[in-house]
C-alpha cells in the first residue's frame, strides 16, 4: 500500500510530460486540440492524443501506448532544438577573468572582435588585427572606451570582469543600434586632444 502514492505521483508526472509533448506538437499539427498540462488523463487529453495519433498515421485510440509516447517525445525535443537559440561556445579559456598585458587566449579574440565592430562607429581603433594577443594596440583601443575607473583601462594593466562587462554592454548597445556615449581617455591631461578626431561618430 505504501507504494501506491509514489506510483500515482509517477503516473501524474508521465501524463504531465505527455501533455507538454502534445502542446509542443500543436506548432506543427494545428489540428491537435489544446490540452492543459495538469497531470490528469481526462477526455481532453485523450482527444488530443487521438488527434496526434491520427495525424501521424497511428491507430487513433486516444490511449498513450509506447509507440505514441516515443513519437510524441521525439517530435517534442526535435521542435525544442529547432526553435531554441544556438548554443554559445565557451571562449573564456583564461584562468579566472583577468587578461594580462600580452597574454594570449581565446577571450582576447572576443575583445578584439567587439572593438573592431565598435570601430565601425568610432574611429581610432578600427585597424585592429585579430591576433588573440592582448598587445599594446588592443590595450590602447580598450583604453579609449573608458567608462568608470579609468585607471583600470590604461595600457599595461590587466582587464577584469568589470571592464569586460563595460565593453560587452557597449558592444551590445551598438549592435542594437542604441545611442553611444563618448567616454574620456584614461589620460585626463590629454583627454580633449585624444577625443578630437579619434573617438567620434563616423560620418
Amino acid at each position: 500500500m505504501d507504494d501506491m502514492p509514489q506510483a500515482t505521483e509517477n503516473m501524474r508526472g508521465s501524463i504531465y510530460e505527455m501533455q507538454l509533448f502534445l502542446q509542443g506538437a500543436r506548432a506543427a499539427i494545428p489540428s491537435i486540440p489544446f490540452v492543459s498540462a495538469d497531470g490528469l488523463y481526462g477526455p481532453e487529453t485523450a482527444e488530443a492524443v487521438q488527434a496526434f495519433q491520427k495525424a501521424n498515421g497511428l491507430t487513433p485510440t486516444g490511449i498513450t501506448d509506447q509507440q505514441t509516447w516515443d513519437l510524441a517525445r521525439t517530435l517534442y525535443y526535435k521542435m525544442l532544438r529547432k526553435n531554441s537559440p544556438p548554443r554559445m561556445p565557451n571562449v573564456f579559456s583564461c584562468m579566472e577573468w583577468d587578461i594580462s598585458p600580452n597574454q594570449s587566449c581565446n577571450q582576447v579574440f572576443v575583445v578584439q572582435l567587439m572593438l573592431k565592430h565598435l570601430g565601425e562607429r568610432y574611429s581610432g581603433f578600427n585597424d585592429l588585427e585579430m591576433t588573440g594577443i592582448f598587445d599594446e594596440k588592443t590595450q590602447k583601443a580598450l583604453s579609449l572606451l573608458c567608462m568608470e575607473g579609468a585607471d583600470n583601462y590604461c595600457v599595461g594593466k590587466c582587464v577584469g570582469k568589470n571592464q569586460m562587462n563595460d565593453l560587452t554592454q557597449t558592444y551590445n548597445g551598438y549592435m542594437m543600434g542604441n545611442e553611444h556615449q563618448v567616454w574620456k581617455s584614461c589620460d585626463e591631461e590629454k583627454s580633449d586632444t585624444l577625443l578630437e578626431g579619434i573617438i567620434r561618430p563616423q560620418e
